[in-house]
């Protein structure tokens, strides 16, 4: 579980975080300190997140690839990716448990 004493700070350059099957619950803005000017990809696959917090990726603002297949989302809020990074051109939501497909919450990405 990603919480408030989890630092990334001393990986200021890192441009790929990969934290696949590690049973994350919740994340937010905060879980990313140190990484806002790098990285580039996130890969937060197969664990347990079932809501996202708004403004929980704004602080990435080089964020290009953002994975979160195999999670427990319902939904995505609708300004989610709105005032986030604008450069995320590859999203994989794969097997989630989505009963729509949210395609206005995804509109401000590319």
């Amino acid at each position: 579980m990603l919480n408030r004493t989890t630092n990334f700070s001393f990986y200021t350059t890192a441009v790929l975080i990969y934290l696949t099957d590690n049973h994350i619950s919740d994340i937010n803005a905060d879980s990313w300190r140190g990484l806002e000017s790098s990285l580039r990809t996130l890969i937060l696959s197969y664990n347990f997140i079932s809501s996202l917090p708004r403004g929980v990726f704004n602080p990435l603002t080089e964020l290009t690839h953002l994975d979160l297949s195999g999670n427990n989302l319902l939904d995505i809020e609708p300004d989610l990716f709105l005032s986030g990074p604008n450069r995320i051109n590859s999203l994989n939501l794969a097997d989630n448990l989505f009963n729509n497909i949210p395609y206005h919450e995804l509109a401000p990405l590319k």
